[in-house]
């Protein structure tokens, strides 16, 4: 039998939400990453990390995989969440690309990613995200229509307003990989 954890960390709620939901899914531990250290992480095989996705970059996903590079009895699951569909390959890739640079290649060998769409309310966001996203906006503005990509047409269809994308039931894949991958879990 193995115990598995789920640790997230969550700027705007979104990837809060999916923990929770894997976390309930799968009976098992649930920690907000500042909340938990490295050492109390050797008391569980299945280590389940989910962080925002933030200008192609995952929140707290560095720190975990570093934390990893000592484990390697562990398996690592990371799932991201982001405003971007992860139907989109060359999105998904893209942010793997950037995890993947992160890890050796024995730590890679022993990771699963999955992506989820998160959601935004721009009356939530920070004065520096909020700036962030409006250079974007114009910027996307700029480009002609048919030269945006679908992604890009989400960011301006959704610009200003509160956007709520997640979904319970995209977290089954993850679900299924852990009961078939990692056997069993403790509760």
């Amino acid at each position: 039998m193995k115990n598995a954890v789920v640790i997230y960390e969550s700027k705007y709620g979104s990837t809060k939400k999916y923990a929770q939901w894997i976390a309930e899914e799968l009976s098992c531990d649930l920690f907000e990453r500042k909340q938990i250290k490295k050492d109390a992480l050797k008391q569980y095989d299945v280590i389940i990390y989910g962080g925002g996705v933030y200008a192609g970059k995952v929140s707290g996903a560095e720190a975990v995989i570093k934390a990893f590079h000592t484990m390697q009895d562990k398996s690592l699951i990371l799932f991201t969440c982001g405003l971007s569909d992860p139907k989109d390959v060359q999105n998904a890739e893209s942010v793997e690309t950037v995890l993947r640079q992160k890890m050796t290649a024995d730590t890679e060998k022993n990771v699963k990613i999955f992506h989820f769409r998160g959601g935004i309310d721009y009356s939530q966001l920070s004065f520096a995200d909020r700036s962030i996203m409006s250079m974007l906006i114009k910027i996307l503005q700029k480009k002609e229509p048919g030269m945006l990509t679908a992604q890009e047409r989400d960011m301006l269809d959704s610009y200003g307003k509160a956007v709520d994308l997640t979904d319970r039931a995209a977290i089954q894949p993850l679900i299924a990989y852990v009961q078939e991958q990692c056997g069993s879990l403790e509760q």
